[in-house]
């Protein structure tokens, strides 16, 4: 038998070839899929009060108190409990602050703090923390008591109908 390649030997091959390429792309996005969920980010009571002191210093409102930091970093540990890929960010986020000065992030002063924060800025954990923290503290109606906000006004008929027009002052 000669082993010379002929027309159907090459084309044979040539049709095995994206069948080959489509399975082993997909063995290595299983292999990635497998990595990712087998070590999920454990979020700690550490990374719960980074978080929080992060709340604070994108939002700083001393009048308010600490309850409504705690309760937007409690969000937001809570929203990416089932979501791995989400923890890992955030817990190699806040790795990097850690990390970027010998120090703990939360034993520095307020000025070192506000710089890390300012060099990480536009990366996807500062992102994340950032869109999660406004959402998260403008929609909570203790917040709104503590900074005089009365809420939407569209279930009283709007602001027209509201009292906003009495304005005896002017």
């Amino acid at each position: 038998m000669s082993r010379t390649i002929t027309r159907r030997r090459l084309l044979t091959a040539l049709a095995r070839v994206p069948i080959l390429l489509s399975a082993a792309w997909f063995g290595v996005r299983f292999r990635l899929a497998q990595a990712l969920e087998a070590a999920p980010a454990e979020l700690t009571a550490h990374h719960q009060a980074t978080l929080e002191r992060m709340a604070y210093l994108l939002f700083p409102y001393p009048s308010l108190g600490a309850a409504p930091y705690q309760r937007v970093a409690t969000g937001i540990v809570d929203s990416v409990a089932g979501q791995p890929g989400q923890a890992r960010v955030l817990s190699d986020g806040i790795a990097g602050l850690d990390n970027s000065g010998g120090e703990p992030w939360l034993k520095l002063p307020e000025e070192t703090q506000l710089q890390r924060l300012q060099a990480v800025e536009s990366e996807p954990f500062f992102q994340f923390v950032l869109q999660a923290t406004k959402s998260r503290l403008f929609n909570d109606h203790e917040t709104w008591k503590m900074l005089g906000y009365e809420g939407s006004s569209l279930e009283f008929g709007g602001y027209l109908n509201h009292g906003l027009a009495d304005i005896d002052w002017l």
